[in-house]
């Protein structure tokens, strides 16, 4: 090889690596969870002191698989696949009230029990109120929260949250083709 065929080599191999850089360094905003308040954060194997605000990456999502997305339904999904006792992907640790929001944060659930099934307790999806919303909108959260990017009041307290991120089945499947759908969702454990 001549010193001017390694020259050009050499250069084109530099301007591959400097354009695949960008690319791989930053998440995309999309992936990113905005925090509010005065907290730690442990995600992503990283732990993040937040004082104000601030946002980290997204972990990896879990599907739960359902064929009815009722409030009772989507909890016996996470109890048969074990997600009630897994750890949560996002840990805060804090003693305040708290706020959480981004572009995927369509809503954010806590788990209560409900008595609606004769005596025996059952638990169910309850949403965290969202900020700035009329009455009418709470109604559709999920709506809402696209269109508003709305953050949620999380209280101190030592409580597990389900965030909502979307639905994981392909867009290119048809409604009536579809057994069962993928919800995606994060499990937050607050302490």
């Amino acid at each position: 090889m001549t010193r001017k065929n390694f020259f050009v080599a050499l250069v084109l191999f530099v301007l591959v690596i400097a354009l695949a850089a960008p690319a791989t360094a930053a998440p995309k905003n999309s992936d990113e969870i905005t925090f509010t308040g005065d907290l730690t954060v442990e995600a992503n194997g990283q732990e993040t002191q937040i004082q104000g605000s601030g946002k980290i990456s997204m972990p990896q999502p879990f599907g739960a698989e359902t064929q009815d997305d009722h409030v009772t339904a989507i909890p016996m999904a996470f109890k048969e696949d074990g997600r009630l006792t897994e750890k949560a992907a996002l840990t805060v640790t804090t003693s305040k009230p708290f706020t959480i929001g981004g572009a995927k944060v369509l809503t954010v659930y806590k788990l209560e029990k409900s008595e609606e099934q004769g005596e025996e307790a059952v638990l169910k999806l309850v949403p965290v109120d969202p900020g700035k919303l009329t009455e009418d909108e709470r109604d559709y959260v999920s709506d809402s929260a696209k269109k508003k990017k709305a953050s949620y009041k999380i209280p101190a307290g030592t409580q597990d949250y389900f965030i909502y991120i979307g639905d994981g089945t392909p867009d290119d499947q048809d409604e009536e083709e579809r057994d069962a759908v993928v919800l995606l969702f994060l499990k937050m454990s607050v302490k």
